[in-house]
């Protein structure tokens, strides 16, 4: 018994189905084409977003820094102003010191230095002696003002009095 083989006839596919069949196949390479292609802008646009987000971390920290420099500038500017308008108040003991009688001594000093004046009690051994400390002090480029006030004789024949000194800007310098 011999086996024969007989030819199968051929099927024809109908122009729509090879139609419908290379519409679908140009639809998934398009399709794949897209995926490919979002795909690597998906990617682009996220890297794009860490470099924006990198950059809007590095602005907020230049802010942050250049507010606190900001700060550091303003004390130092304040510091520079202090620095500028401080006033040597100690130059008035030196002035006191420079300027006192061996003969005269105060026992009561009281200094206002925003109208820049001293108010001063003390006692002299005479009324020459406290004539004297008085043209002293007269002879004085910084004072501006001298008052005299309160003289009395205290109980063991010394002269008690007060005085108020009115100095100028330049004692302070």
């Amino acid at each position: 018994m011999a086996i024969e083989i007989t030819p199968r006839p051929k099927i024809k596919a109908s122009l729509w189905a090879i139609i419908l069949w290379s519409f679908c196949l140009v639809l998934l390479i398009v399709f794949i084409a897209s995926y490919v292609y979002f795909e690597k802008e998906s990617e682009k646009m996220v890297e794009d977003l860490k470099i924006t987000a990198s950059e809007k971390a590095l602005a907020q920290e230049i802010e942050k820094k250049s507010q606190e420099l900001l700060l550091y500038q303003k004390k130092i500017n304040d510091f520079g102003t202090l620095v500028s308008e401080h006033r040597k108040t100690e130059n008035i003991f030196e002035f006191l010191e420079r300027t006192t009688l061996p003969n005269v001594w105060f026992s009561d000093f009281n200094f206002d230095s925003s109208k820049n004046t001293v108010e001063l009690s003390g006692q002299a051994e005479s009324f020459v002696a406290l004539g004297q400390q008085l043209r002293v002090l007269k002879k004085e480029k910084f004072l501006k003002n001298i008052n005299l006030s309160k003289v009395s004789i205290g109980k063991e024949g010394e002269i008690d009095f007060s005085l108020h000194l009115t100095f100028g800007n330049q004692l302070y310098k």
